[in-house]
């Protein structure tokens, strides 16, 4: 009859109704239960359990601790890896926990404890940026049957989709994700979609700029947790924030923020208020509000640095924080935190992240007026992202290549990244990066203006001054002083925007200057 208690419970807990289950769960924690019982039942409590997360982590400790069989240890450490390392801000202890219960399955010769143990191991060491202790075998992992009482939050398909989007297989990541939501949906494993499964595809979608595809996860996530969870779930409040930014609403998104801190406050929850922290500052620097995104996104660096995460795409605050030290002017902060992201890109030779990188290096030389160098990096950049499926990350390189080209002169080359970029962004959309796109392509395409054409004269100039004449050299070929030839090179310099022989050459090259001579009317 306790057995049979016990696996309706855990039925229950699969389809989402905990409350049910906790008040079948209730009578076997008696004290004077066996241990075999009780610390069963310290599990499923554990499992039903979101509003007070000490209760839950200490109901997971003394089932850990009393448990006869390694079964139910095994899945009370894989359940504590998450609550009692990962949500709590200890990467460390999540991957202690996880490496013990792969240690006991491989010990008792259990496949599926196995294939448990190895999905939450792989996660967590993916996670924290650091070398698999038993390299793993994605196909094979994701042909291997779990145990049915197996922990909700983590199976293989989770575990290999998780850390294929984070090196920046979309594709894959997707197909991956969409299969085990099906699997899932067929099982009736309710509480496994929101938390995980339509939280990944969320990040997927969003990522890969299918905004609609993204919004339907979370609207599905959210009715999930809503019956199940009615406190409210703090792990759709940071997708509600980027969502909010990604339709051009700065003031909802910074409503959504508020409350999820709260709500993650209120449970001793560590991980979500960081990921808050990043896509309140992503929005915020959509907006060019550099002030703003700075507050929200400076303190996370050392934040994920001492939580231990250094892979780079997990929370990716990294590239964003870069951005906005960059617009407040503090670029020794901002080389600090591009030196721990190029450190994590090299290290995991990441396909992702080292082009996110080199955006973020292209920012620096432009503010460091190191123009045409900036231009070619974010150029770079805009291409590997755009190979990838990375369509606002694409977007945002492609903005910066745009800039720095204008600064350099070459404003046709400029007009033509940044048109590139609003069209990208309008099929987003992204209205917000639209905005500064937008504004960016007005200044290196402007309307001619009369009083910037060059004369006849000044076009003779600067046609002899682009073959590298001397103004000795220009004076002598044009029967003028060399006072003359210096005077109309400076009405030159200003008209065209340009400073110097090369980049007069540079804007005659490119075609945004042009030194026929207009023909008699």
């Amino acid at each position: 009859m306790t057995q049979r208690t016990l696996a309706a419970a855990g039925l229950l807990i699969e389809a989402g109704d905990v409350h049910e289950a906790r008040a079948q769960i209730e009578p076997l924690l008696d004290a004077d239960r066996p241990r075999e019982v009780r610390s069963q039942a310290l599990v499923m409590r554990a499992e039903t359990e979101h509003q007070d997360r000490q209760l839950m982590m200490a109901n997971l400790r003394e089932a850990i601790e009393i448990a006869p069989d390694a079964r139910v240890r095994v899945n009370a450490l894989l359940r504590y890896a998450q609550h009692g390392g990962w949500v709590s801000g200890d990467a460390g202890t999540a991957l202690r926990s996880a490496r013990e219960a792969y240690r006991i399955s491989v010990e008792l010769d259990d496949a599926a404890l196995t294939a448990a143990s190895l999905a939450a191991l792989t996660y967590y060491e993916a996670a924290s940026g650091r070398p698999h202790d038993v390299e793993p075998d994605d196909d094979a992992l994701l042909h291997s049957e779990l145990p049915r009482m197996a922990p909700w939050q983590m199976t293989p398909a989770i575990s290999v989709g998780a850390r294929r989007l984070w090196s920046g297989e979309l594709d894959r990541a997707r197909e991956v994700l969409r299969q085990e939501y099906d699997e899932l949906v067929r099982q009736g494993s309710m509480l496994r979609l929101p938390i995980f499964v339509l939280g990944y595809l969320f990040e997927v979608e969003w990522r890969a700029g299918r905004l609609e595809a993204a919004e339907s996860s979370v609207n599905e996530a959210q009715s999930i947790l809503d019956d199940a969870l009615p406190g409210g779930a703090v792990v759709v409040f940071p997708k509600r924030v980027l969502l909010a930014g990604s339709h051009g609403s700065v003031d909802e998104a910074r409503q959504v923020a508020a409350e999820g801190r709260r709500l993650a406050d209120l449970r001793s929850d560590r991980v979500n208020p960081v990921i808050l922290g990043w896509a309140l500052g992503h929005v915020e620097l959509s907006g060019g509000n550099a002030d703003a995104a700075v507050q929200a996104l400076e303190s996370l660096p050392e934040a994920l640095d001492d939580f231990g995460i250094a892979e780079p795409a997990v929370y990716p605050a990294l590239p964003d924080a870069v951005e906005a030290l960059v617009l407040v002017g503090r670029l020794d902060d901002a080389e600090r935190t591009l030196h721990q992201l190029e450190s994590q890109a090299v290290v995991l030779e990441h396909r992702w992240a080292r082009p996110v990188a080199l955006r973020c290096r292209a920012l620096i030389l432009l503010a460091r007026k190191q123009s045409e160098e900036a231009a070619e990096t974010a150029e770079r950049s805009a291409t590997a992202l755009g190979e990838l499926g990375f369509r606002l990350d694409e977007a945002r390189a492609l903005l910066v290549a745009g800039s720095a080209w204008r600064r350099v002169g070459q404003r046709r080359r400029a007009a033509g990244l940044l048109a590139r970029s609003l069209d990208i962004l309008e099929a987003l959309p992204a209205p917000l990066w639209q905005e500064r796109v937008a504004d960016e392509l007005r200044r290196a395409a402007p309307r001619p203006r009369r009083d910037r054409e060059l004369t006849d004269a000044e076009r003779r100039v600067a046609g002899l001054v682009v073959e590298s004449r001397t103004n000795r050299e220009v004076a002598a070929e044009l029967f003028v002083t060399i006072a003359t030839v210096e005077a109309h090179l400076t009405r030159i310099y200003r008209k065209l925007g340009v400073r110097s022989r090369t980049a007069l050459a540079r804007a005659v090259a490119d075609g945004a200057v042009q030194l026929e001579e207009q023909e008699a009317k």
